[in-house]
């Protein structure tokens, strides 16, 4: 008869090793297979995935659908949970992995209605476009339905990856905009505070049109506005001193970079590109380096995981680069209800019913939760002014077009 201590040392013994050895499996069999033929379904002719010293991939095929097919395989292969997150986090389906505690994310999220805007994008697109996206699709599932094992990501929360679908590239475009702009209309708030606090010397200082170091492609560079005299600002009689004490009303005054340098002005004589792409280092990072060989051509540089394209690179006759540009992208709307009636507000056309939709956000772990997102003509109510008005965000991220497929 085994007596306790020694049935309970056995078991830590035996199994203690093998849940070692179950991880170690899990985890070499979710890294990507780099060596040897893969039949796949789906794919419409062949392809060849080829990876240098670096693991950078060279991907060639013989026609455009083969080659966003293989595109979105070498993606799903590498990158695949940083896709997910960037399709979940525009579409305001993160708390569907993570639990409760990414509904506040989700219900930011769920007001700009990117999963219906991201089909809407689609079914103004080419017949030819989407056929790209829907190749690039296949080839994304095609990672996930070869894969021996999923990601550790995966493995920690004990969720399985969703398919991708030709409307979640748009959503990965999308989730740049999120990165990009002021989704909210904040900064657009903050400086009607200002506008309201302020004399107009002291907000012309705090927002700046740039810098006599600036080099606009049209006209000349900005002066940089006088400090405000004490006459013009005086800290001890403004109430606004209070608001100019809230660390999120001022930021540095942002910037990013693109230049060119001609051949003749180079040290041997070929043009230089360059440009600060402006994002946060993370990790992985944000763009994906590879080479795609078509039967268009060449190109080499970085793409967008969850998109089949190159956003930055060269052709071998064209270099292109991309930057943020810090334009007006967003308006905040004042939002006049009809006296008498709240389900209305006021248009130069006369009074107009809000659109209210009801969202329903999935919760791991726990149950649905819904969210009224409460629609204008000019896009959705994201809150109220310091008078208590409604304000409804006017966002190029919203408007048709907004997003370009076109690379």
């Amino acid at each position: 008869m085994v007596r306790p201590a020694k049935a309970l040392l056995l078991f830590v013994l035996v199994a203690v090793p093998a849940a070692f050895v179950l991880a170690w499996w899990l985890l070499r069999a979710s890294l990507p297979q780099v060596d040897g033929q893969i039949v796949l379904r789906g794919l419409p002719g062949a392809a060849v995935i080829e990876r240098d010293d670096s693991g950078v991939p060279t991907v060639v095929a013989d026609d455009e659908a083969s080659l966003a097919f293989a595109t979105g395989f070498v993606h799903a292969q590498d990158r695949l949970f940083q896709m997910d997150l960037a399709r979940r986090q525009a579409a305001g389906e993160l708390a569907a992995l993570f639990g409760e505690g990414a509904a506040p994310a989700d219900r930011r999220a769920r007001l700009h209605r990117f999963r219906s805007r991201s089909l809407a994008v689609l079914a103004l697109e080419s017949p030819e476009r989407r056929a790209l996206l829907e190749a690039y699709a296949a080839g994304v599932n095609a990672a996930i339905e070869a894969a021996p094992a999923r990601g550790f990501e995966y493995l920690l929360l004990r969720r399985h990856p969703e398919p991708w679908r030709p409307e979640d590239s748009v959503l990965v475009l999308f989730s740049m905009f999120l990165q990009l702009n002021d989704a909210r209309g904040a900064r657009e708030l903050d400086r009607a505070h200002f506008l309201a606090s302020l004399p107009e010397e002291v907000v012309a200082f705090l927002y700046p049109r740039g810098t006599r170091w600036d080099a606009p492609m049209q006209g000349e560079p900005a002066d940089v506005p006088p400090v405000p005299s004490p006459e013009a600002f005086d800290t001890r009689d403004l109430e606004a001193v209070a608001y100019l004490g809230d660390p999120g009303a001022l930021e540095a005054l942002p910037g990013s970079n693109s230049w060119a340098v001609a051949g003749p002005a180079s040290a041997d004589g070929r043009a230089i590109v360059a440009n600060d792409m402006h994002l946060p280092l993370r990790v992985p990072n944000v763009f994906y380096r590879m080479r795609l060989a078509g039967p268009t051509g060449r190109a080499t540089g970085v793409s967008l995981p969850g998109v089949p394209a190159i956003v930055a690179g060269s052709n071998g006759h064209v270099a292109w680069g991309f930057t943020n540009s810090y334009g007006d992208w967003t308006d905040l709307v004042v939002v006049e209800t009809v006296p008498g009636d709240l389900e209305s507000y006021r248009t130069p056309d006369g009074p107009r019913p809000f659109e209210r939709v009801r969202e329903t956000i999935e919760v791991a772990g726990g149950e649905p939760v819904t969210e009224e997102v409460v629609g204008t003509m000019w896009g959705p109510v994201v809150g109220t002014d310091p008078g208590g008005r409604l304000l409804a965000l006017k966002w190029v991220a919203h408007e048709p077009g907004g997003v370009n497929l076109g690379l």
